[in-house]
């Protein structure tokens, strides 16, 4: 049988990072807090969510009311957002080979919904929402036992550190991709099984398993 694989939605799917870092900069004139660069935010992708707040002078505790706010505005720029380069041909190719495949984000499930008929990605399964910063390990544990699927039947494929952690949790392997928000070198420290640089690598590890 085939894995289920689970994918995370921004920065691993959707090339979102750009848009998320517009509004957030939106959000932090209005709260009078200072706005960063590209090159700041790549800087900021190698550090810790709680010393990235730090470095932008934002407590780790409003982070989850600052994301719910970015998520409705995310809803008014979906038309803007492109899908990651060469993940279309990538999951066409999954499909194909007959993996069954589902999204399990910390955005919406509308607006992940809304882009995905957009760009007409019809490949998933599902669509599951996680709620807040941290719950992804308790959204996989229970789309398992929904799905009755084992530990070994399942690979999440995700951006940041984070994603690695939950997995570590719910006890699945997880391909951690560079191309997202987090650095290769911060996503090594949290020791994922695999790492792929681009989106065809997902299809070699899977099938190199």
């Amino acid at each position: 049988m085939n894995k289920f694989l689970l994918f995370d939605f921004d920065g691993t799917v959707a090339n979102s990072i750009e848009t998320f870092l517009r509004l957030g900069n939106e959000m932090a004139t209005k709260h009078n807090k200072p706005s960063i660069t590209m090159e700041q935010f790549q800087l900021l992708s190698q550090l810790s969510m709680k010393e990235r707040c730090r470095q932008i002078g934002i407590p780790l505790y409003k982070i989850p009311e600052f994301t719910i706010e970015i998520l409705k505005q995310f809803r008014l720029h979906l038309m803007n957002v492109p899908p990651v380069d060469h993940m279309f041909s990538t999951l066409t190719k999954l499909h194909q080979d007959g993996y069954r495949m589902a999204i399990l984000s910390s955005n919406s499930e509308v607006n992940i919904r809304a882009w995905l008929e957009v760009q007409k990605f019809t490949f998933f399964d599902e669509v599951i929402a996680s709620p807040g910063l941290f719950g992804k390990s308790r959204s996989i544990t229970s789309f398992m036992k929904r799905n009755k699927l084992r530990h070994e039947d399942v690979v999440y494929i995700g951006d940041e550190v984070r994603d690695i952690e939950a997995c570590k949790k719910s006890r699945i392997p997880i391909i951690a991709v560079t191309w997202g928000l987090d650095a290769h070198a911060y996503l090594l420290q949290a020791n994922p099984e695999y790492i792929a640089h681009q989106p065809s690598d997902i299809i070699h590890i899977l099938n190199n398993q």
